[in-house]
């Protein structure tokens, strides 16, 4: 059914398969040669894009008859897909054509002429190929027309997937960026090429956790809404002070806050440094924090912080955690507050 759609509409009228084309006609034939054009400019099948949303059969029907009361849920499919095409034929988008705007444009005019509905209405070969000298010069026959048009679009189709190479790296660093700040980068080459990420052990790390004084009695007397906004100003807020040392943050839970130092990248004896002034400023920051959710009332930050060994590694398949072990993260959250 599909080798129809090279096929002329009023070939079609009274064909129902390939076979039933026993002979065709020039005006046929320079309809046939139209959708060979599109192909050529599409560097696709003829209505590639379209029979995405409508069958083949349909798109046949459409062509001979689209009249038909009964094609009209298919016709409104057709319209919402082609909406500057008044008769179903391939649509090429400018993007895919070469030259200036008058090129294409006079490129997608003589398609509309040769597969016109009226076959007296179509041009001839003769006409298409004064229109293709004019519009492509060289000093050939109209094989060579095409050949030239098909070197043409060969490199317009290198600039676009060139482009959507570039399109689809950007939006790759987009999500390793997101990602990296779930999973250690080392742990997600790892991952990255299919590899387990081994546990690795450190021998002497320091470990913050702290969390909000009265989280649960807070969070029973605001919104759910107000909750998900005051954690969220919270971890930005802390979030901007780890940038300035050598830590790394762990996990949130809740309103739990897990930071660590000389994990991943050791630090010879400075990790508890970097833990402690990074508490400090911590604590400071919460007694300047608004918080328009709560009246009346200020944030009360408990923390704890603990140095020893730990284990780190990757727990889970789907939403792997990257998380610490041993006894250096068993914090008792009552040692100080602020």
């Amino acid at each position: 059914m599909q080798e129809l759609l090279w096929t002329a509409l009023e070939i079609l009228e009274t064909a129902s398969c390939l076979n039933d084309v026993k002979v065709g006609t020039k005006e046929g034939d320079v309809y046939s040669f139209g959708i060979i054009a599109s192909e050529i400019a599409t560097r696709d099948i003829p209505f590639a894009y379209e029979r995405c949303y409508v069958s083949t059969c349909t798109l046949i029907d459409l062509i001979v008859n689209r009249d038909n009361p009964l094609l009209s849920n298919d016709l409104k499919i057709w319209q919402s897909l082609e909406k500057d095409m008044d008769i179903v034929r391939p649509y090429i988008h400018d993007d895919y054509l070469t030259g200036t705007m008058t090129v294409k444009l006079k490129f997608k005019k003589m398609l509309n002429d040769v597969w016109a509905n009226d076959p007296l209405a179509r041009m001839t070969f003769q006409r298409i190929a004064t229109v293709l000298d004019n519009l492509f010069p060289v000093p050939e026959e109209l094989m060579d027309n095409l050949m030239h048009m098909l070197e043409s679009y060969s490199k317009n189709l290198e600039r676009i997937v060139l482009e959507r190479l570039m399109r689809l790296k950007q939006e790759k660093t987009k999500v390793e960026n997101i990602v990296s700040q779930m999973l250690p980068k080392t742990v997600i080459e790892e991952l990255k090429y299919g590899n387990k990420a081994e546990p690795e052990h450190f021998e002497c790390v320091t470990v913050y956790y702290s969390d909000i004084a009265g989280f649960t009695t807070i969070a029973k007397n605001i919104q759910p809404m107000q909750v998900v906004d005051l954690l969220n100003d919270l971890y930005i807020l802390f979030d901007s002070i780890l940038a300035k040392y050598d830590v790394y943050k762990v996990e949130t839970i809740g309103d739990a806050y897990v930071v660590s130092s000389g994990v991943l990248i050791l630090n010879g004896n400075l990790h508890a440094g970097e833990i402690a002034t990074t508490s400090l400023d911590m604590m400071s920051a919460v007694m300047m924090i608004e918080t328009p959710q709560l009246i009346n009332l200020k944030l009360q930050l408990r923390l704890g912080i603990n140095t020893g060994p730990v284990v780190a590694g990757v727990v889970g398949l789907t939403m792997p955690r990257y998380t610490l072990f041993r006894e250096a993260i068993q914090i008792d959250s009552t040692i100080g507050s602020s």
